[in-house]
């Protein structure tokens, strides 16, 4: 795969489970940890879908700046479906990984509830994200980010962009 997600950035965001997303408005920074999906199919492949409710500053400045930055680092790719609690716990007690990936994109598209294909959204998200129900409920929105260019870098501080 070419472009700002090659194979090892494709790889790592489809193991992950959490990225941090950062949002900007009125040039005041905001980070949410965040659970998503990687979408692998249809008119938006290779987009990060994740769902935030809309009173939130992370979906304001969105709204305001649809420009993001992501962080993903591979700190628990070698342990399965595990929640962000058990991984906390055990973090001493797992393999730390190498890699550490930031992206930069931007919003392609909000799915609310009243969109033909919230549904669609939510299911797909949920069949990768069992434990997000509480988050896709109520008065809250679909996003989707195109990457537009990624760096990696690992633990020796070599780095190499990817456009």
């Amino acid at each position: 795969m070419s472009g700002p997600l090659p194979d090892n950035v494709h790889s790592l965001l489809s193991k992950s489970k959490f990225l941090h997303l950062a949002t900007c408005a009125d040039n005041t920074p905001h980070v949410s940890l965040m659970n998503y999906t990687l979408i692998n199919s249809g008119p938006y492949e290779n987009q990060i879908l994740f769902c935030t409710p809309k009173n939130t500053k992370k979906y304001q400045n969105l709204v305001a700046n649809p420009k993001v930055s992501i962080l993903i680092h591979d700190w628990t790719s070698s342990v399965e479906d595990q929640s962000l609690r058990s991984m906390i716990e055990n973090l001493n007690k797992n393999e730390i990984g190498d890699l550490s990936i930031t992206m930069d994109g931007h919003v392609t598209k909000t799915i609310g509830e009243e969109d033909k294909d919230f549904e669609e959204f939510k299911a797909l998200h949920l069949a990768v994200n069992p434990r997000a129900g509480a988050f896709v409920n109520g008065d809250t929105a679909f996003v989707l980010v195109k990457i537009d260019v990624s760096k990696v870098s690992d633990s020796r501080n070599n780095v190499e962009e990817y456009k």
